[in-house]
């Protein structure tokens, strides 16, 4: 009986030792909202400025890749939004953005904080947004 407790006792406490990490990892951190604090091609500042507002929009990740949409609002009130989906590298440093009718371009992200920093080529135009979830 001593023996069969003890074994009893040390499945237990090794199941529970082994609990998951709550960690989110870098890729999954980029699900949600993000609204632009700061948005530039080649150096000329677009947020604040003659775009009113920015957001990218990255859904939750599936099969490595996700849909993502960017919306810009223009002072005009005029609204541009792109759609298509993302796929991060394997060290959740970089992805590789598709939006329908628009070639495949790649962008670095980091994180600072709770704060977002994507940085790539866009169409020719050297990009640099710094975003907050929203």
């Amino acid at each position: 009986m001593k023996n069969l407790t003890f074994i009893i006792l040390l499945l237990i406490l090794t199941f529970s030792c082994n609990k998951e990490s709550n960690e989110i990892s870098l890729c999954d951190k980029l699900e949600g909202v993000w609204r632009a604090e700061s948005y530039t091609e080649d150096g000329v500042e677009f947020v604040p400025g003659s775009i009113q507002s920015f957001e990218a929009d990255f859904d939750k990740l599936s099969d490595s890749k996700g849909d993502i949409q960017f919306k810009y609002i223009y002072d005009d009130g005029s609204t541009v939004i792109f759609q298509g989906n993302y796929v991060p590298n394997s060290t959740c440093n970089e992805m590789d953005i598709t939006f329908k009718n628009v070639a495949t371009f790649s962008m670095d992200f980091t994180y600072i904080g709770e704060k977002l920093n994507i940085e790539g080529n866009i169409d020719g135009y050297s990009v640099k947004i710094k975003l907050k979830r929203t």
